[in-house]
């Protein structure tokens, strides 16, 4: 094993926001485990599960709920745990951004942390739904986070949840992230809850989707000078390496690649999507990364992998996206739409066209 990412939920589901499209809230649910911080006997344990792998390096990826509220004591003892073990570590951080001040910021630039920053562009499309628990609109205070980012030198992202409402605006969002000179951008469509025939008012359609996909591309490529965009869009990174068959990205060809998710009680499981007590693969404190790799679990998540269905077998697509993510599948695709196959054939005639 020459290299390993771990996702860590160090607070579990805990958040101090109350975005109503969470997908975390549908997993809480249906069983994951919630309302609980990660010991340091227990990331301590983790540290050691890694070091014992042999793995020659590592990228721990920190996610939530807010991994932030863990504590920022929690946060270093972590990294110098690491540095004690000796582990050529990576670390990478999603968060809100309510609880970054300048004490997390000293941190995370001390120890070259990417930071991911959830906005959803400006103030009317942040706040409508990514809200206090009190009905307060966020986007100011995530964006004060951001300078304290900026301020400290911090290499941060910024991850926009496409919800119904935002999938109508993509010339606004699009406007928005010029305005800040952001360098890198990933678009989450925002998931329906678990189950079949649910639904929620916060999913955009697939065709709501795909249109805002495409609307989003031809701003960001007409942008473009010199050969270069104004910015990084992961998607369309991963779009256009699907395009070339050389996608490596997790769902890329249909299937999924096992992970090590990390629940704060040391439980594991293959997925972010479905830290789901069916689907446990161990816990830290019992088990090896290989057991977790080789459980029950981690088997039976991979041989319930959904075919694609019937409107990707008459697609052309196909061949290199494989139906691509389960999960997704709830909002990209539909019975007569796909927010991908849309996208994917506009990249291709716009390309064609561009000198």
């Amino acid at each position: 094993m020459r290299e390993l990412t771990v996702m860590i939920k160090p607070a579990s589901g805990l958040c101090q926001m109350a975005c109503e499209y969470c997908f975390y809230h549908d997993i809480v649910e249906h069983g994951a485990p919630a309302n609980t911080f990660m010991s340091h006997k227990t990331a301590r344990q983790l540290i050691a599960r890694v070091k014992e792998s042999g793995a020659q390096r590592v990228h721990f990826a920190f996610q939530g709920g807010e991994p932030l509220l863990w504590g920022q004591e929690h946060f270093d003892d972590f990294f110098e745990d690491v540095k004690d073990a000796g582990l050529d570590a990576t670390y990478a951080v999603q968060t809100n951004g309510l609880c970054m001040d300048e004490v997390y910021a000293s941190l995370f630039a001390e120890h070259d942390v990417l930071v991911g920053i959830s906005l959803d562009g400006d103030r009317a499309l942040h706040d409508y739904a990514r809200k206090t628990p009190d009905g307060q609109g966020t986007q100011e205070r995530v964006i004060r986070g951001m300078e304290l980012l900026k301020k400290h030198g911090v290499r941060y992202n910024v991850l926009s949840v496409i919800s119904a409402n935002t999938a109508r605006h993509p010339a606004q969002l699009y406007r928005y992230y010029k305005k800040l000179g952001v360098s890198h951008v990933q678009l989450i469509p925002c998931l329906p809850p678990m189950g079949e025939g649910e639904s929620c008012r916060y999913a955009p359609t697939p065709e709501a989707l795909g249109q805002f996909l495409v609307g989003f591309y031809r701003l960001w490529r007409e942008d473009w000078r010199g050969g270069k965009p104004p910015f990084i869009v992961r998607e369309f990174d991963q779009a256009l390496a699907t395009l070339q068959g050389r996608a490596g990205h997790c769902g890329a060809l249909g299937f999924c690649t096992p992970q090590l998710i990390v629940e704060a009680d040391g439980s594991t499981y293959p997925c972010d999507f479905y830290v789901l007590p069916d689907y446990c693969t161990g816990n830290v404190h019992t088990h090896t990364i290989a057991q977790t790799i080789e459980s029950e679990g981690m088997q039976r998540f991979a041989a319930e992998h959904p075919a694609a269905p019937a409107i990707c077998r008459s697609c052309r697509f196909l061949p290199v996206c494989g139906g691509g993510c389960r999960r997704m599948r709830d909002v990209i695709l539909s019975q007569n739409e796909c927010a991908m196959m849309r996208l994917y054939s506009y990249i291709i005639e716009k390309e064609r066209k561009t000198p």
